[in-house]
Parts: structure tokens; C-alpha cells; sequence
């Protein structure tokens, strides 16, 4: 099998060409994450935890750029990579697909922050490092953002399995905000929420 370099599709963008990397990255991390809420109840010392929600997988490296052999700007390469973390349509930046080998990762890129360390007689720069974050993303096309939206309700009915913190992560976003749910509604004991209850957000 021959050398491949890795390789950033724009999933966004049916007309924008692939980026491959200028040299594969020697290590990649990848970072998943969960969020708990703990629940102070009476008589015990030590909290309840419960599931709140699952953070994005993250995808962290760095990439290094070398043109001095070439003895053109780098920048003009590494820009197409910034490029990315702009705004395609609306508010949302464009979808990503990083692949290498058989590792495929769709994302977003959240953060890339470039280093620039050699530079010819007349001040181009020839060689970058950019540490890159990917946050990994659903590749289904959205629907209209003004049906997707999620609107804040006033009043809301408890369904089996519901939890303050998933609740107040929902309609807030925020599960820190459960509390102010509960002093809402006079909830003393959040354990207890039953089904069906109505309550006031």
C-alpha cells in the first residue's frame, strides 16, 4: 500500500476541493466526555450523581506546514485551513470530514491556532505548526432552522425518566439551572419528581 496523507473534506461545500495535510500528523488525541449532576440528599454525605448529558468527541493535533523548499508563502496554505472555522450558511460553520487511512471523523473545527517559526531573507514565512480542534458533529443535513429551533416553555409535563438537570439542560441550556426550577416549584426533593407533574420553567 502506498503513503497516504491525511485529508479534510468540507461536507458543506459539494464544490470545494479536499485539503489534504502538507505532512501527516505524527499523533492525534481523541477526548470524550460526560456531564453528571450531584444531588445533596438528606442524611447522606456523600451526593447522588445522575447522567445530565454527553459532550461532542473531540479530535486534537498538530500539523505542520514546510514550504521552504519551495520558497513561496506558507500562510497561503495555512489560510485555507483557518478558512474553516468561518461561517458557512447562517450562524453554523461549514461540516467536516477529517480522514486518514480508515480513521473518519465528521466535525466541526472549533479551534486552530498556528505558530509561524521560519522565515526567508525578505520576511515570508516557511514553515507553520497549527494545533487544530475537530468536534465531532452529525452529517445529516438540518432542517429549517425556523421549524429546528428549540423554543423555552413556560409550562412543561414530567415524562418517565425525566430528571431536573436534563430538564433545565433542555430548556435552558444549562443543567446548573435545575435549582432555580426547583425553587420554582417548591420541589424540596428533586429524587422524587414524578411523572406526569406539571411544572413551571
Amino acid at each position: 500500500m502506498g503513503f497516504v496523507k491525511a485529508v479534510i473534506i468540507n461536507y458543506s461545500d459539494p464544490t470545494a476541493a479536499p485539503l489534504p495535510v502538507m505532512f501527516n500528523p505524527p499523533e492525534y488525541q481523541l477526548t470524550k466526555s460526560n456531564n453528571f449532576a450531584e444531588i445533596k440528599t438528606q442524611g447522606t454525605s456523600i451526593p447522588d450523581c445522575q447522567f445530565v448529558s454527553a459532550d461532542a468527541e473531540t479530535l486534537t493535533m498538530e500539523l505542520l506546514f514546510d514550504t521552504s523548499d519551495k520558497n513561496f508563502d506558507v500562510s497561503l496554505y495555512v489560510n485555507k485551513l483557518v478558512d474553516l472555522t468561518k461561517k458557512f450558511k447562517g450562524n453554523s460553520p461549514p461540516k467536516l470530514i477529517f480522514v486518514w487511512g480508515t480513521f473518519i471523523f465528521p466535525c466541526f473545527m472549533v479551534n486552530i491556532s498556528v505558530k509561524y517559526e521560519y522565515f526567508n531573507t525578505i520576511g515570508w514565512p516557511m514553515r507553520a505548526r497549527a494545533n487544530v480542534t475537530l468536534k465531532s458533529c452529525d452529517l445529516d443535513e438540518p432542517s429549517d432552522p425556523l421549524e429546528s429551533k428549540t423554543e423555552v416553555a413556560e409550562g412543561y409535563n414530567v415524562n418517565q425518566g425525566d430528571t431536573l438537570q436534563g430538564i433545565a439542560a433542555k430548556f435552558l441550556k444549562d443543567a446548573s439551572k435545575w435549582r432555580e426550577i426547583a425553587q420554582k416549584n417548591s420541589i424540596d426533593n428533586p429524587l422524587t419528581l414524578a411523572s406526569g407533574t406539571a411544572i413551571m420553567i
